[in-house]
């Protein structure tokens, strides 16, 4: 009788000890991968990623909401395209209902097209793209889609801030698999989906504002990544429209999205 309870209890021990030796390891698992470290490597996958790519080129689609004075969600898209050959030279349209701009670095002088006002205005380039992310924001004058992905030091700059981060799992943007990413600053909350595998372009992001009403998004779609496109002095090389004029900086604002009316309509 022993020895048969014996041989009937040697399995459900086996077993046991099977169970609890997987516990321990999927334990140990989630202690050294919680969803905070896990989202915090996968954002620096994808930041070293694109920032060692010597050249670059997508198309790209945004959407800016706003918030009138009555609590009116509106939201604007654009969309375009970019080329970057790194350090300091790129190409970008971006075309909305408000705004058809064209941003053009040649590594020696960087332009801004107004194309609706069939008017450029032109200044030196700074030494990298990093230097005129920087330059555009003190000026708050011209931004690029995504510059904060697309920086040298972008982990760093990205994550600096950051309170809080979650790794969500997969999901799928325009039929190519992501992780899902969310973070929080003191400032906005952002969500990142990149592609999964040894490409990990940023296809998805999206911010949100935390303390204006209404909790405005930004949300920027990236297609067609291409981390090998063909680029040459060509690619970079502005051509004024007929009849086109030089002007000041300041005599072209690349931030219209929205209708003057809308614009009153905040305040």
């Amino acid at each position: 009788m022993k020895n048969s309870v014996r041989c009937r209890l040697l399995p459900s021990l086996s077993s046991m000890f099977c169970i609890l030796l997987a516990v321990a390891f999927l334990s140990g698992a989630a202690r050294a991968q919680t969803p905070d470290a896990a989202a915090r490597e996968a954002l620096k996958k994808t930041t070293d990623y694109v920032s060692g790519l010597d050249a670059i080129s997508f198309d790209f689609s945004a959407d800016l909401e706003a918030v009138t004075s009555n609590g009116m969600k509106l939201r604007f898209p654009a969309s375009g395209q970019m080329t970057l050959d790194r350090p300091d030279k790129f190409h970008v349209t971006r075309k909305g209902g408000h705004s058809d701009i064209e941003l053009v670095s040649d590594g020696e002088s960087v332009t801004l097209n107004g194309r609706k006002l069939n008017a450029f205005a032109k200044k030196d380039a700074p030494e990298s793209l990093d230097a005129f992310v920087n330059m555009a924001r003190e000026e708050r004058r011209v931004d690029l889609p995504g510059d904060d992905l697309l920086l040298q030091n972008a982990y760093n700059e990205l994550i600096e801030p950051v309170t809080k981060s979650m790794y969500l799992g997969t999901s799928v943007v325009d039929k190519v698999e992501c992780e899902h990413l969310a973070l929080r600053t003191p400032e906005v909350d952002w969500q990142i989906q990149v592609a999964a595998g040894d490409k990990p372009y940023p296809c998805k992001y999206v911010v949100s504002s935390k303390w204006t009403t209404g909790a405005p998004e930004y949300q920027l779609r990236i297609s067609n990544w291409n981390a090998a496109p063909a680029v040459d002095d060509e690619s970079f090389a502005f051509k004024p429209a007929d009849g086109a004029k030089e002007v000041e900086l300041t005599e072209i604002n690349a931030d219209v999205l929205m209708p003057e009316t809308v614009k009153r309509a905040k305040k």
